[in-house]
Order: structure tokens, then sequence, then C-alpha cells
């Protein structure tokens, strides 16, 4: 079933990344794009409307109300998505999904299980990057690779903030995708960045040692960014997905 409003062919873009053997689509609704209310509301539950109600920042409410439209629209069913006490959403058991927002931008990803048992998207605006946020997000060695990525010529040439953004985005990703599917937290570091692929924006990545045993066969895990380029942005968009293991 799709929710979208006939006059509103053009509310959302998907954007594909190829991970895998799969292409994810990523759906992306930018803050301004209009949907209709009585567009919303065929989306929506009254539990959505209660939990919206709650969530002082207007901003905020707008991004939680936009989300389950979207989330509804990349599954292409109607399903409530409650959350856990820490706020993460619950899916059903034939859905893997994930979603982010920050400045009114929603994105979501929505996979069937399957060969697939988790995925994780994120979206950051790359003006909110600090560079002092360095060495709390990324390893020494990450660090060293962006020096070397920078030193590339053309594609390689972007600012420290931009590659802060997709390492933080990248490691946002991997926590939505990997810390339900092995039950418990884990931070910054305790994923690592071994190489990023400039033609393809593909990243590949790992536990480090204090987290490989609870990865348990997942050794590698393998993510991509993009630029979204818009008058808010620029943005950077990443997605991880997890493999079901044999």
């Amino acid at each position: 079933m799709n929710y979208l409003d006939p006059q509103v062919t053009t509310a959302y873009k998907v954007i594909p990344f190829e991970l895998y053997d799969t292409t994810l689509k990523v759906y992306w609704l930018p803050r301004d794009v209009v949907i209709s209310d009585e567009t919303i509301e065929l989306a929506m539950f009254p539990e959505d409307y209660r939990r919206a109600q709650a969530i002082v920042a207007e901003v905020k409410r707008k991004e939680f109300i936009r989300s389950r439209w979207l989330v509804r629209e990349a599954a292409g069913e109607k399903f409530l998505l409650p959350s856990t006490e820490d706020g993460a959403p619950l899916w059903p058991d034939h859905l893997a999904g994930s979603l982010s927002h920050t400045s009114g931008h929603v994105v979501v990803a929505v996979l069937k299980r399957g060969e697939y048992r988790g995925v994780g998207v994120d979206i950051e605006r790359i003006s909110r990057m600090k560079t002092d946020l360095e060495p709390r997000i990324m390893t020494p060695g990450e660090i060293l690779l962006v020096n070397e990525l920078m030193s590339f010529p053309k594609k390689g040439k972007r600012n420290r903030e931009f590659w802060l953004a997709v390492f933080f985005s990248f490691k946002e990703a991997c926590y939505k995708c990997f810390c339900p599917l092995i039950g418990k937290r884990f931070f910054f570091h305790d994923v690592a960045v071994h190489s990023i692929d400039l033609a393809t924006q593909m990243i590949k990545a790992g536990p480090t040692e204090g987290l490989r045993e609870n990865f348990g066969n997942t050794s590698d895990v393998l993510g991509c960014y993009k630029f979204l380029d818009h008058p808010d942005g620029p943005f950077i968009v990443t997605s991880v997905v997890a493999l079901n293991q044999t």
C-alpha cells in the first residue's frame, strides 16, 4: 500500500547504496518538501500522535511524524513502530529497518529479513562537525587514514569536517545496525575503519579487539557514504547492512 498523496509525486528521493549483492534503497525526505496533513494521517496511528505531543521541540516533533510516514512509505505497509527505553525503534519481526533525522531532514531504509538481518542509516550535516572532536570519534589509525585521503587529488580533496562527518555518520549507522543484534552498547572507538574507496564511496571496517567477540563471525563491516547537496546542508548519508550468519 502506498500512502503518498497523488499530487505530491516527488515527495521523497530514493538514494541507491550498493552493498554486497544488493541495492539498498535509502529514502530521503527533505525538510522543505510539504506533505499534506491528509496524507500524513493515512499512515499514522493514534499512538504516533500521542508520542509526538510529548516532544517539546517543534522541529523534533515534525521529524518524528514525518519519519513515521516515511517508514511506512519505504516498507509499503502500515505498522506501529514502538521504541525501546533508549528510544530505538522496535521493528516488526519480518523487517529490518533504520531511520535518522537532522535539521528537519529524514532518511529511512527498510529490508525484508532473510539474507539480511540488520540495517543502519544515518544523516549528518557537515557544518555540525568540529575538528576538535576527532580524537573522540576516530582512532589514531583512522586519523592517519584521513590524512592520506586528503593528500589524494580531486576526490580526496575534502576538508576535515567532511571526513569527520563521514566517520561519525558511519559509526552511528553501525551502532543502529549492530547494537540490536549483539545486545550490547558500543562506542566510536569500538569500530575501526580500515579503508575507504573514493571511487565507489565504499567503507570497509570492523570491530576492534574489545568488541570482536560480540560480533561473532561478522569480522568485516561494509558500508557506503553519499554526499547530499541541499541549501540546508550539505549532508552526509551513510548506510550499513548485516548479513545473516551461516
